[in-house]
């Protein structure tokens, strides 16, 4: 029956059981075991190991299912470690989801069994401390799932990243380590935090912003000579209307209403000519012809009875023209002299640029197309598909936004740390303060047997010579199509890192 090394053995009652089914975890692995091995394939569900009683001694073999050699986590090189750390946030990411999907079935009236072998399932994750984890080989295996102590709560080994026991991880001489923390005085955490609600509010404090700059620029866009009536203001700023809808021209100047329409390229009427929006007292419309002013004869061929065109139309006359007084000498003469020509006010004003026809085909501006940009802001990283498992990282060009939980020590203040690259994979890390300074160190990515790999090449030097201890960044994909990605500072410890789009180059 026994397939591989025994991890630990160890009274049953040491631990306390955790229960699923009306009955300890451990009992269930057969059920257990089937199910993962089904779902999830082999190397998850030789994750647990079997246990084995001795009905003699009272005590629980637990055996991996995979032939080799035992090794405890604790016991690990730090390359090791390192190497293997991103492997156990991977199986961590794929249980989650289908803990996920269990419990969505969980929720229909028939899940009842989905939603008792989630508990089941979650509860087996669990274990009284990270001794228990091993591995065999690059298999991790964990002994004593679904046990807790008796006093304290159970973890989940791959959730807590662990490390090393600090007397084993400190390779660095204390009078060194002291002197790097007093010169730098930031550190670097080993777990992200979360972000903090109120961090959404600044959206929207941009958007009001940036609806007074629109504001403001549109108040810009009107001359400074223009008054536009108020209600209650001054008389002086509204003219009079005549009896007879007529207003009245202005003081050496024009009109009010007048000024206004034609700065906004509305036309509108003269001094002395009817008022817009309205009827003249004897029924006729605004923009209408003169019923008193003798009529002119056809131009260019018009057929009797169209009628003239109105001040907005080339050629027509202007409202200060319709204001003077004619001569009846001179409208005697242009009434018998048709091919006359008409006088400067009929001519369309020249500061005005030519309307552009049908025919005439769009400048080089109005023709070129909008291209959409590479890649989506705020976009998390992806591996392609076809990315080689070996060289350069093309596919990251461009500029990257990190989420490490960096904190100023001093001041408390989360800090930005970015990558930016070229399409050979070249650039620099660029961590910028609370004060806006940027510390910057070169950075290089390339593709290492099928993973990504991002390593800072010197330590990240801020303009007031304080420096940041570099770190190395390594990405993977997991079976369901997601990038996982997992930092690791000098000293071989390892914390999640999210990475997302900032721009492309």
């Amino acid at each position: 029956m026994r397939t591989g090394p025994v991890l630990t053995s160890d009274l049953v009652d040491k631990y306390q059981p955790l229960g699923a089914f009306g009955q300890p975890v451990h009992l269930s692995y057969v059920q257990l075991r089937a199910t993962v091995l089904q779902k999830l394939g082999p190397r998850y569900a030789n994750y647990f190991s079997r246990p084995d009683r001795d009905e003699n001694t009272k005590q629980l073999h637990w055996i991996a299912d995979v032939p080799g050699q035992a090794t405890r986590w604790a016991d690990l090189s730090p390359e090791h470690q390192a190497r293997f750390a991103l492997d156990l946030h991977v199986m961590r990411s794929e249980f989650q989801a289908y803990l996920g999907e269990l419990r969505r079935q969980g929720d229909a009236a028939a899940g009842k069994g989905a939603a008792a072998f989630a508990s089941l399932l979650e509860q087996a994750l669990l274990v009284p401390d990270d001794s228990h984890l091993f591995f065999v080989g690059d298999q991790p295996v964990v002994s004593f799932w679904g046990f807790q102590a008796f006093d304290k709560q159970a973890i989940d080994p791959l959730a807590t990243a662990p490390r090393r026991p600090p007397a084993a991880a400190a390779e660095v001489p204390p009078h060194e380590a002291t002197a790097a923390v007093s010169e730098m005085g930031i550190s670097l955490p080993f777990r992200p935090r979360r972000k903090p609600w109120w961090r959404w509010l600044l959206w929207a404090l941009a958007l009001l912003l940036l609806l007074l700059l629109l504001l403001f620029g549109l108040s810009r866009c009107f001359p400074d000579d223009v008054q536009l009536p108020l209600f209650g203001a001054g008389g002086e700023r509204l003219q009079p209307i005549g009896p007879d809808g007529v207003v009245p021209p202005a003081d050496g100047a024009e009109g009010l209403i007048e000024r206004t329409l034609r700065t906004l390229g509305l036309g509108g009427a003269a001094p002395g000519g009817t008022v817009p929006d309205g009827t003249a007292p004897d029924g006729s419309l605004p923009g209408g012809p003169d019923q008193t002013a003798p009529a002119s004869p056809p131009e260019n061929g018009t057929p009797p009875g169209d009628h003239e065109p109105d001040a907005a139309t080339p050629g027509a006359e202007k409202p200060e023209d319709q204001a003077k007084p004619r001569a009846p000498d001179a409208d005697k003469s242009d009434a018998q002299k048709p091919d006359a020509q008409k006088p400067d006010a009929q001519k369309p004003d020249a500061g005005k640029p030519a309307p552009r026809t049908p025919s005439e085909p769009p400048t080089h501006d109005e023709a070129k197309p909008n291209t959409p940009d590479k890649g989506a802001y705020g976009q998390p990283l992806q591996i392609p598909p076809d990315a080689s498992a070996s060289g350069t990282a093309g596919f990251l060009g461009g500029e990257w936004r990190t989420d490490t939980g960096l904190v100023d020590q001093a001041t408390k203040q989360p800090l930005q740390q970015t990558y930016r690259f070229d399409d050979k994979g070249k650039g620099e890390v660029v961590i910028r303060r609370p004060d806006g300074s940027e510390c910057k160190a070169a950075a290089q990515a390339s593709m290492q047997g099928g993973k990504l790999a991002i390593d800072e090449q010197g330590m990240p030097t801020c303009p007031d010579g304080k420096t940041f201890s570099p770190s190395k960044t390594e990405c993977a994909r997991t079976p369901s199509g997601q990038t996982v990605c997992t930092g690791r500072n000098a000293d071989g410890s390892t914390y999640r890192v999210g990475i997302e789009r900032q721009a492309t180059p």
